[in-house]
């Protein structure tokens, strides 16, 4: 990272490493239940502060926590990580766990499928040619040669019996 700025703070640490492996919808979801409306507001106001050059909308009504980590979500994901803080706990004990009950296992799924398909398709791209197909080939090639070569000599001893 370009950027050395260390921030502590659990909410912000939480995002920053789950942004690209959870959706949206399921991080907004662990970190609404996990963290005070207050821990929510200071984690936003210190990302703006970092990494925006607009100032933070703000929020109110029954879903300000889900939509005040959303707009944290947003800055993280769109701000180049090299420009970011790094985001650390000081205690590990109040990252949320990311349980099978959060993972989405259709989308699981898909991806298993898809990294199947590429490894079957690296798989035959790095196989050699058929290589019985060709020795038969060559076979038969050699077969037909020997049989061409046998009637030659058999007719070239037919012609020095008759001289």
């Amino acid at each position: 990272m370009a950027n050395d700025n260390i921030i502590i703070n659990e909410l912000l640490t939480f995002i920053q490493n789950k942004a690209d492996v959870l959706d949206e919808l399921t991080i907004i979801q662990i970190c609404a239940g996990n963290f005070s409306e207050q821990e929510i507001d200071m984690a936003k106001n210190i990302i703006f502060s970092s990494c925006s050059t607009s100032k933070p909308i703000t929020r109110k009504g029954d879903d300000k926590k889900k939509k005040n980590v959303r707009d944290i979500i947003k800055i993280i994901k769109e701000t180049d990580p090299d420009v970011q803080p790094m985001f650390v706990a000081r205690d590990l004990s109040r990252l949320p766990p990311v349980t099978l009950d959060n993972v989405d296992v259709s989308r699981l799924l898909k991806d298993m499928s898809i990294l199947r398909t590429e490894l079957l398709e690296t798989k035959k791209a790095s196989e050699p040619p058929n290589l019985c197909a060709e020795f038969k080939s060559i076979k038969d090639e050699l077969e037909a040669f020997r049989k061409e070569c046998l009637t030659k000599a058999d007719l070239s001893k037919i012609f020095k019996k008759i001289e």
